[in-house]
């Protein structure tokens, strides 16, 4: 019974105070252009260099990404994005600057972009998801006029930070790496970066992902250790909804979670006090069909 107790506390105060790393539990999708090309191969050194990917990591993160590619290239796969983001928490954008360069007006580049990105990113809000679109980098002196492209980059990501939704959390690499990056980190066109600033770029993402939204892997945490009651798709989104079944936690007896330590029937169980001193867990009690969307149906069985 202490043991159980324990369990139960110690599940408990991590849904209350958030997990330590989004990104440890949840599986991130990113997708880019030959940048996140570059980015992958950098993370994935054993593999053999491709222009295009389409993989799965060993982290079991999913990337999709192609050199040369921009919004038209996005549009022109989102059936496969659209998969590929059913099975993710997370989904990655890092797009923009061969869009810059194509249409070579930063204002209609970005304006594309926030119209199509705001769109899909309250789809995927709903249902549950965290939606993360990243600045576009610096290029490098090698690149022909890189001063002046470097301003339009800057007018880009300024456009896109204050155009986006709040369904989706702008990410500035930009002003991370332009503290860090010298001439001798970038290729000899000035467009991409060496392994070492990859990894780096790839590092403070997942950084920032892990400080944004903690609570869509804590409560995926909580599903797969079998903490569900009934409707485990909502789990993934507490962090976003009031009404979803775990947000409330501690919060008031109607919710589904139940009020931590006051009510007997709450998830948690009574934890040493309320309606009697109760001192149990309830058993989880989990449709399995909804089990599979917080992917903990080998947790979250009746």
């Amino acid at each position: 019974m202490k043991k159980n107790l324990l369990k139960i506390f110690f599940w408990g105060m991590l849904l209350f105070l958030g997990a330590p790393s989004a990104v440890a539990n949840a599986n991130v999708l990113t997708i880019g252009d030959s940048r996140t090309v570059g980015m992958y191969f950098s993370e994935n050194s054993q593999q053999k260099y491709n222009n295009n990917v389409n993989a799965t990591d060993g982290n079991g993160n999913s990337w999709f990404a192609s050199v040369g590619q921009g919004l038209n290239w996005f549009n022109n796969n989102i059936n496969t994005i659209q998969q590929k983001a059913q099975n993710s928490d997370v989904i990655v954008i890092n797009l923009g600057v061969n869009d810059i360069a194509a249409l070579g007006n930063s204002k209609t580049a970005a304006d594309r972009y926030i119209k199509r990105m705001n769109e899909l990113a309250a789809i995927w809000r709903a249902q549950g998801k965290q939606v993360y679109f990243t600045s576009v980098n610096p290029v490098g002196p090698q690149y022909q006029n890189a001063d002046e492209f470097n301003g339009k980059i800057d007018d880009f990501n300024k456009r896109m930070q204050a155009g986006l939704s709040s369904d989706i959390t702008f990410i500035d690499t930009n002003s991370y790496m332009k503290s860090k990056l010298k001439g001798s980190d970038y290729d000899k066109y000035g467009l991409h970066y060496n392994n070492s600033i990859n990894k780096d770029v790839h590092q403070y993402i997942n950084q920032q992902i892990s400080k944004g939204a903690p609570a869509a892997a804590t409560c995926l945490s909580i599903c797969r250790q079998g903490i569900c009651d009934g409707d485990c798709s909502g789990c993934s989104w507490c962090s976003g909804n009031q009404n979803s079944k775990l947000f409330q936690f501690g919060q008031n007896n109607n919710s589904s979670a139940g009020n931590f330590a006051l009510t007997q029937d709450n998830i948690f169980g009574s934890f040493a006090t309320g309606n009697g001193g109760q001192q149990r867990q309830k058993k989880p009690n989990c449709d399995p069909k909804s089990a599979e969307n917080c992917k903990a149906a080998e947790a979250c069985k009746p």
